[in-house]
C-alpha cells in the first residue's frame, strides 16, 4: 500500500505539474497585484495628506502675506516715539536758548558795566593828573613821515 499511495502521489505530481505551476504562478501574481494595490493605495494616500496639509499651510501662508501686504506699514508706537523726539528736542532748544539768551544778555550787562567803570577810573585819573593822555597815531602824519 505503501508503494501505491508513493506511485499515485508522482502520478498527481506528474500529470497536474503544469496545474501547480500556473496556481504558483497565479499566486505569485496575486500576492504582487495585492502589494502593489497596497503600495499604490499608500502612496494615494500619502498624497491626499500632503495636499491638506499643503491646503492647511498655504491657507495659513496665504494669509500672512496678505495681512502683511494690506497692513501698516510701520508702527504707530515708532512713529509716537520719534515724534516725542523732535518735539522734546524743540522744547528743550527753546529752554536753552532763552537760557543762554538770558546769559549773553547779562554777560553783555557786566562787560557794559566793567567798560563804564574802566572809563570813569580812567577819567577820574587824567582830571587828577596822574595818567598819561592817551592818543591814537595819526595816520596822515606817520604815512607823511615815512614818504
Amino acid at each position: 500500500a505503501k508503494e501505491r499511495v508513493y506511485q499515485q502521489a508522482i502520478s498527481f505530481f506528474g500529470t497536474n505539474e503544469s496545474v501547480l505551476t500556473a496556481l504558483s504562478a497565479s499566486f505569485t501574481g496575486l500576492h504582487g497585484l495585492h502589494e502593489s494595490t497596497r503600495t499604490l493605495e499608500a502612496m494615494k494616500e500619502g498624497v491626499s495628506k500632503s495636499l491638506e496639509d499643503l491646503g492647511d499651510i498655504g491657507g495659513k501662508v496665504q494669509e500672512a502675506a496678505i495681512k502683511a501686504g494690506y497692513g501698516p506699514t510701520i508702527r504707530a508706537d515708532a512713529v509716537k516715539k520719534l515724534v516725542d523726539s523732535v518735539v522734546n528736542f524743540q522744547e528743550r532748544s527753546r529752554e536753552i536758548i532763552s537760557e543762554m539768551r538770558k546769559l549773553s544778555t547779562e554777560n553783555a550787562e557786566e562787560i557794559r558795566t566793567a567798560v563804564e567803570d574802566g572809563k570813569r577810573r580812567l577819567a577820574r585819573l587824567v582830571e587828577e593828573g596822574g595818567a598819561l593822555p592817551l592818543s591814537l597815531p595819526d595816520r596822515a602824519k606817520t604815512s607823511g613821515d615815512q614818504a
